[in-house]
């Protein structure tokens, strides 16, 4: 962008589209079935992360910034570029949906998945129900504790472009450093051990 790039498509407006982006938690069943209090500590500590993003942007920036070693105005250049969901708002049928009511996400799956097929990068392409299968819901409903996002897919889909991950590594950077602190203040206050991650 600074040697005079122009940006053709933006994820959000390939949202508006039909076709969001997603950075999603995966976790693979077996851990999650012995471990299921880590799971919910994990995706609490990941909404606690996306409410400091939407509440301080400022010092967002800072964190990413740091993290990633880049200038603040890149940092901020791509948080602009990304539109951080809520996570009530996940649990809405536009995005992870409710448990036994699986959202628009497994549709998105379904939809990349199908494109990949098509490059000739998956060797075949599942029903909706399929991939609605590997979404768990009912881990962000327990992290929100008053209200009715892990996704919980035993493959994530790894061929992104390099603009995605770059994004996906600046929401990955800033919720890590989020988290890491919001775990070590729990293990604080609980006497506990928490490994750097």
């Amino acid at each position: 962008m600074k040697n005079g790039g122009e940006i053709f498509l933006t994820s959000g407006e390939m949202a508006k589209r039909g076709y969001p982006t997603w950075d999603v938690g995966v976790v693979m069943n077996e851990f999650a079935a012995k471990h299921p209090d880590q799971v919910v500590a994990d995706v609490k500590a990941e909404c606690e992360g996306i409410d400091y993003w939407l509440k301080h942007p400022k010092e967002t920036v800072d964190i990413i910034a740091k993290e990633l070693s880049l200038p603040a105005e890149d940092a901020e250049r791509m948080m602009k570029g990304t539109t951080i969901v809520p996570c009530p708002e996940q649990l809405t049928k536009d995005y992870l949906g409710m448990p036994g009511q699986i959202g628009q996400f497994a549709a998105t799956v379904l939809a990349t998945a199908t494109v990949l097929k098509d490059q000739g990068r998956l060797p075949s392409v599942m029903e909706r129900a399929g991939y609605a299968a590997f979404i768990d819901p009912s881990y962000l409903v327990k992290a929100l504790g008053k209200y009715p996002r892990v996704l919980l897919m035993d493959e994530p889909f790894g061929a992104l472009d390099a603009q995605i991950r770059a994004d996906l590594a600046i929401k990955r950077a800033c919720f890590s450093h989020i988290r890491s602190e919001t775990l070590k203040a729990f293990a604080q206050q609980q006497g506990a051990t928490v490994p750097r991650s």
